[in-house]
């Protein structure tokens, strides 16, 4: 009776152990190659707060979400190197035209300024940059971020996302 008892119990133990060292190489093997986003600010930019990032995927498309690394072009406010979010809305080919009225891409208005954000800018920068007209098409390698909250600070203040700086693609959990 212990006998048959142990034998049983072993083999359970057995497969159960198994079973686990799978599970967990299959868990491995996915997070290498992918990461989870947590976006823990107050206000956040766009309507979702935690994603899944594929790192081996780097194909940006329209209306995917990018993860992206950002360069000096977010100082003051952000350092070089923080990892950012944005839902792309521009792709080469696109005509990006940013006027005192706001964003317009390809002719249709997408985003108005917030007047939040341009404070903020000028109190930290002493620039306005509501004043500076730019209007300009995306070409290979270059994309325009956007954020759904009108105060998201994106692309129509501080530019293109070039492919370089491009981590992944952010997938919206909730």
């Amino acid at each position: 009776m212990c006998k048959e008892w142990l034998k049983t119990r072993t083999g359970f133990l057995i497969k159960g152990l198994s079973i686990s060292v799978l599970i967990i190489s299959a868990g491995a093997v996915y997070f290498s190659s992918h990461q989870i986003g947590i976006d823990n600010q107050g206000i956040t930019c766009l309507p979702y707060r935690v994603y899944i990032i594929d790192t081996s995927n780097k194909n940006v498309k329209r209306n995917g979400y990018v993860n992206f690394v950002m360069d000096n072009r977010g100082a003051p406010f952000f350092r070089n190197g923080q990892p950012f979010i944005k839902k792309v809305v521009g792709v080469p080919g696109d005509k990006i035209d940013v006027t005192r009225k706001g964003l317009f891409i390809n002719g249709k208005f997408i985003k108005a300024f917030n007047q939040h954000v341009l404070n903020k800018i000028k109190e930290m920068t002493g620039k306005e940059a509501d004043k500076e007209e730019r209007h300009l098409e995306l070409v290979k390698g270059e994309y325009w971020g956007f954020g759904s909250n009108p105060r998201s600070f994106d692309s129509m203040y501080w530019g293109k996302i070039y492919q370089r700086q491009v981590t992944g693609i952010a997938r919206p959990i909730f």
